[in-house]
């Protein structure tokens, strides 16, 4: 995949380009390396069928990142840094969803989770919760994404904490997310029906994780400040201003 738009340049592997509005310019340079094999987060047949409209996979997770980072002239140089590759596409934004993701925790830095709790509008009402989660962990991928299990799954969110517990199996997993207004971005989504949606995105959510499996011992996964958290709503939390 190869993108070129004005000044901006999207190559695998490669992304170069700045922004500017007003008197505020943001420059980037990186490149990272390959990474691990890709993670499909939804069953994979799901890839070839109209619904969901909004479909998503981590085309490289565990990726490094180096390069330098520039806003108004002050530069951040990256070394190494941990991040994913994404990929998201379709006809239409999930009506409501909390989504999370962990390229590295601080007690188990080769592991990487996604996560979400979405619902989706069927006429004049919402579906119930549909909660899935892929864990990577010490080489194996731990799916829990099967539709019967999705809407069994117990997930809560609120601006801005997430609980989610679903099993597969022998397998239990739960997970908690948190973060704080001052780390989140309110952004606005544009659907391309019409419309917008708003997302409260954090780059920098705590994260514990527990994983229980029969026959096992009981693992314990957490990040101080390195979980992506949003969260997509139609209403702006009292308090907040958009950003974009």
């Amino acid at each position: 995949m190869q993108v070129d738009a004005g000044n901006n340049h999207l190559a695998p592997g490669v992304l170069q380009g700045q922004l500017q509005q007003g008197s505020d310019q943001l420059r980037w340079d990186l490149h990272y390396d390959d990474g691990d094999a890709p993670l499909l987060f939804l069953p994979e047949r799901f890839y070839q069928r109209s619904l969901p409209k909004a479909k998503s996979l981590v085309s490289r997770p565990h990726i490094r990142l180096s390069g330098t980072l520039s806003l108004n002239g002050e530069t951040l140089v990256l070394d190494q840094w941990p991040g994913s590759e994404n990929h998201n596409w379709g006809s239409q934004h999930t009506d409501r969803y909390a989504w999370g993701q962990v390229a590295g925790f601080d007690n188990a830095p080769d592991a990487f989770l996604e996560c979400a709790t979405a619902q989706v509008k069927l006429g004049p009402l919402y579906s119930p919760q549909l909660s899935i989660a892929a864990l990577r962990l010490d080489g194996e991928t731990l799916l829990f994404n099967s539709l019967s299990r999705a809407v069994r799954a117990n997930a809560h969110y609120r601006p801005f904490q997430w609980s989610l517990h679903t099993r597969n199996g022998n397998a239990e997993l739960a997970i908690s997310m948190t973060t704080i207004a001052d780390r989140v971005a309110a952004l606005t989504y544009y659907n391309p029906p019409g419309g917008n949606k708003i997302c409260l995105n954090s780059k920098l959510a705590s994260v514990n994780v527990t994983l229980t499996r029969r026959g096992r011992p009981e693992r314990v996964l957490h990040s101080a400040h390195g979980g992506a958290f949003e969260i997509l709503t139609d209403r702006l939390p009292a308090g907040m201003t958009l950003q974009i």
